[in-house]
């Protein structure tokens, strides 16, 4: 006997009342919506956004914008629904993306002007000529590092020569992340003070 389950919970009689203005099947979709993107939001949003994002904060935002756009809807079935609501879905997520991109970039330069020697010296370089110049700013950079007061030593060379991030440079240090923010800043302003004294003069961060 084939199994031909009913659609749960009858999403396209659902949609069908919901158009002309039924509000307890509009109460119902929602309710559905919800527990649908909760799944959604779970399944598809990277862990490290995961951690940074409210996911009931999200799922309602998502709400609310689908049942704003509802009478764009065109689809009858619970297939077409579910789709909808991930593009819905999907177009929050990007601008989550986006704005944490943004909010990283404001981080990092507020926490760290004046950054591009230390930045210039771990990048990789394609041309012969560039990489002779760059070993050689390496150098230096790594001579004025070993100059700098210890505790400011310490996190530039683990932010920037071992590219840790900052939560994980304090957890390493067991500092704050705002002591190791200030930390940075003092030892970058001496780093470059440093620098300048060697003739690496191009010292603002270019981006």
């Amino acid at each position: 006997m084939p199994n031909h389950a009913p659609e749960s919970p009858r999403i396209s009689d659902l949609l069908e009342q919901a158009r002309i203005g039924d509000q307890q099947s509009l109460d119902l979709l929602l309710q559905w919506s919800r527990t649908f993107l909760r799944e959604e939001v779970r399944s598809t949003l990277a862990p490290q956004l995961r951690v940074r994002v409210d996911e009931s904060d999200l799922v309602q935002k998502v709400c609310l914008a689908a049942f704003e756009q509802f009478a764009q809807f065109r689809g009858v079935t619970h297939a077409e629904y579910a789709q909808w609501l991930r593009r819905v879905l999907q177009r929050d997520i990007l601008e989550v993306v986006e704005r944490e991109r943004l909010a990283a970039k404001r981080a990092i330069d507020r926490e760290e002007p004046g950054t591009a020697p230390v930045r210039n010296a771990v990048g990789r370089q394609t041309s012969p000529s560039r990489r002779a110049i760059c070993s050689e700013e390496r150098r230096i950079v790594l001579e004025a590092v070993e100059q700098l007061p210890d505790s400011q030593r310490e996190v530039v060379q683990l932010r920037h020569l071992k590219q840790l991030s900052l939560r994980e440079t304090a957890t390493r240090l067991g500092k704050t992340e705002d002591a190791v923010v200030g930390l940075l800043k003092r030892g970058i302003l001496k780093l470059n003070e440093i620098l300048r004294n060697r003739g690496l003069n191009d010292v603002e961060d270019q981006r």
